[in-house]
């Protein structure tokens, strides 16, 4: 192979290279965008009944004040959505308060249940957010909101108002 066939393969090579990275890195949005985006994707996600689109806004490490924790939250999930298919959800602007790698998000979430035509659950919602380290297609290195705890009141009001 010639040595101008070499350096014009090197620098095709090295295009896609940075053209790829380019691609990858992560947009540059406020870290209130970012928890708004997770908030709005956890909720797509439970109108879609996809239980892992709504986990992965969970932290591994997820505890609240009614000793769940994200296994079980997971589980529970599950249950409501296999018992009760009509089931919608919606919130609120969330008001975000962000303090370095910690955030607090509050806002008031509405479970609808359609297919009884009746309002299942309207909380106000306190999160706690942290900053995660994770990776993007399992290589590059990023952080990430996730939730660490709820305040949603007790679960035992589910389905009473």
């Amino acid at each position: 192979m010639r040595t101008s066939t070499r350096v014009a393969l090197a620098l095709i090579v090295c295009s896609i290279i940075a053209l790829a990275i380019m691609l990858l890195r992560p947009r540059q949005i406020s870290d209130s965008q970012q928890i708004q985006d997770q908030l709005q994707s956890a909720v797509q996600g439970a109108n879609e009944h996809a239980i892992g689109a709504i986990m992965s806004v969970v932290s591994d490490d997820y505890r609240d004040d009614n000793n769940l924790d994200s296994y079980l939250l997971r589980a529970l999930l599950g249950d409501a959505f296999r018992d009760d298919p009509g089931l919608t959800v919606s919130i609120t602007p969330a008001v975000v308060s962000v303090t370095g790698l910690t955030a607090t998000s509050d806002c008031t979430i509405s479970v609808v249940d359609h297919d009884a035509q009746n309002d299942q659950y309207t909380r106000n919602f306190h999160l706690s957010w942290r900053k995660e380290q994770t990776y993007r297609f399992l290589v590059f290195p990023t952080t990430v909101w996730h939730v660490v705890s709820g305040d949603y009141g007790s679960l035992s009001s589910f389905g009473s108002q």
